[in-house]
């Protein structure tokens, strides 16, 4: 039987890092699925904004982040029933999210996924008026165990 590793990281990106591999470990194992959508691969392509193109090993890391199907990640790609969703959420819902965020909500809520993972301050305000998108602050490691 695998554990998941627990810590008490202060660093809020450490933190996210930390959580990610904690769960994309926990993904590989079957115990949790995790999903994004295809945009992510078009969106990550830098370490810090502001920076300019990403060496090779980050280039290579984000490859087998993303495409690999390896690292416990599922790519969902974009349907016309994401991209309806995601229209409908501003024509229906009243949720005014730019286009790549507003498919990345509608993914996963096609997905019926019961967290949706961001850092984004945009999704969150919106998640608070509307409770059809399904989201979930990363809990610091100390509040999660992993361990079976």
């Amino acid at each position: 039987m695998a554990e998941y590793e627990t810590t008490n990281v202060k660093d809020e990106r450490a933190n996210d890092v930390w959580f990610c591999n904690q769960a994309l470990k926990a993904a590989r194992d079957g115990k949790i699925t995790v999903f994004t959508s295809v945009l992510s691969v078009a969106e990550c392509n830098t370490i810090k904004s502001g920076l300019p193109s990403p060496s090779d090993d980050v280039r290579i890391f984000y490859d087998m982040l993303l495409t690999s199907g390896k690292s416990g990640m599922l790519l969902v790609s974009l349907r016309q029933a994401i991209a309806i969703r995601a229209r409908n959420l501003r024509w229906i819902s009243g949720i005014n999210l730019k286009g790549a965020d507003t498919v990345h909500v509608a993914t996963a809520i096609e997905m019926n996924c019961e967290e949706l993972w961001t850092r984004d301050g945009r999704i969150w305000k919106s998640a608070r008026q509307n409770r059809s998108i399904p989201t979930e602050r990363c809990p610091a490691p100390r509040d999660q165990d992993f361990a079976r």
